[in-house]
């Protein structure tokens, strides 16, 4: 499988449900205050989401494993 480009994500996440959209925010829990999504991208194994601090310019993105997904809509 090859990475696909995903528009928005639902997903599970230590018992809270979280969702996100590019050009959106991440939830509060992430701590990226106001940055934008830059991206969300699908692999084999799980949902990779990037914004400025996460995944960016710097440390690591937000994964989320295919098995907590909720909803996906792609690009």
């Amino acid at each position: 499988m090859t990475e696909r480009e995903v528009l928005e994500l639902e997903w599970m996440h230590n018992g809270m449900k979280m969702f996100c959209k590019v050009g959106g925010h991440l939830p509060k829990y992430y701590g990226t205050e106001n940055e934008p999504v830059i991206s969300i991208s699908e692999d084999e194994k799980c949902f990779v989401i990037r914004t400025r601090s996460r995944g960016g310019d710097g440390g690591p993105p937000v994964f989320a494993g295919k098995s907590d997904k909720i909803a996906v809509v792609y690009a």
